[in-house]
């Protein structure tokens, strides 16, 4: 009886599938050290055997400018390790209501979306926060998580930990917030989501961006670890660090393309500006996306 392997090793770029990636950070002694600080500070050293069976080294492709891992934890690894998390008895409670930035940010987009009771996923809710927020702004809201350890058990928000459960739904809105990152395949993840869009449903993607960082080119010299706070590619809990051109480019592979600026500019000027200068000048960019699927 097979089992799954303990790894996956990335032969082509995750992003655009390019054969054509360096490797940007190689693992010394230095490194080694403070992962191990790190494992015992965020993960109560569980993940320090990690080191045994793959070495961390960040790829960068040369075709899209993605940042990945060569050696990626497997599922049952991955939930190891964030079964382990450590929080701070200071750390706000991960499950609390949506603050005013999130309401509003659905409000902003209910009014991009002119339909009534328009119908909402969140994919990969997490705590649900965003699905509550979107709730508040009058979406009728279909949250998917499929770790239960994390979502909230909320008896006026509908929670399914399996996608095969919406097998036969199609969404108005797909909220994709901070997920990207975290899974082993994100083309596999773009294949999923796009099932459940029809000719006019707006997917709402956002990821980090490796690019606006603070401390810039510099923060690379603190991988994996600074003693203080976890970088953006602190391994594992980013396996991606998605740049404006290889999240455009990931998009762009599964016939999604940005909505018609002229209506987000009456919504979200900024992030327009953004992504015009963003091509330009790195500090700019965005990583966030309004897509819909492209016209056949």
């Amino acid at each position: 009886m097979s089992s799954e392997p303990e790894f996956h090793e990335n032969l082509f770029c995750p992003a655009c599938g390019s054969k054509d990636f360096f490797t940007m950070k190689k693992f010394g002694q230095k490194e080694k050290t403070s992962y191990l600080e790190y494992s015992k500070l965020f993960y109560d050293k569980k993940i320090d055997f990690f080191l045994e069976l793959f070495p961390p080294i960040l790829c960068k492709c040369t075709s899209c400018t993605h940042i990945f891992y060569r050696y990626v934890p497997s599922e049952s690894l991955l939930s190891i390790m964030y079964s382990s998390l450590i929080r701070s008895p200071n750390s706000p409670n991960p499950s609390r209501p949506p603050n005013d930035l999130m309401t509003n940010e659905m409000r902003r987009l209910r009014k991009i979306i002119r339909k009534e009771n328009p119908t909402f996923l969140d994919f990969g809710a997490g705590y649900c926060r965003w699905s509550k927020a979107a709730q508040v702004a009058g979406f009728d809201v279909i949250a998917y998580e499929p770790h239960s350890c994390r979502s909230n058990h909320d008896e006026d928000l509908a929670i399914y930990s399996s996608l095969n459960a919406l097998a036969n739904h199609k969404f108005d809105v797909i909220w994709l917030e901070q997920v990207l990152e975290h899974v082993i395949y994100p083309s596999k993840t773009m294949n999923q989501i796009t099932r459940f869009m029809h000719p006019k449903t707006i997917l709402l993607l956002n990821v980090p961006n490796v690019n606006r960082v603070k401390g810039g080119g510099s923060h690379w010299n603190d991988w994996p670890f600074n003693g203080k706070s976890s970088h953006i590619m602190a391994p594992y809990q980013h396996l991606h660090g998605f740049s404006q051109r290889s999240i455009s480019v990931l998009h762009q592979n599964h016939n999604l393309v940005n909505v018609n600026h002229r209506i987000i500019c009456l919504h979200d000027l900024l992030h327009v500006i953004r992504l015009y200068f963003g091509r330009r000048v790195q500090c700019l960019s965005t990583t966030k996306r309004y897509l819909i699927q492209k016209s056949k």
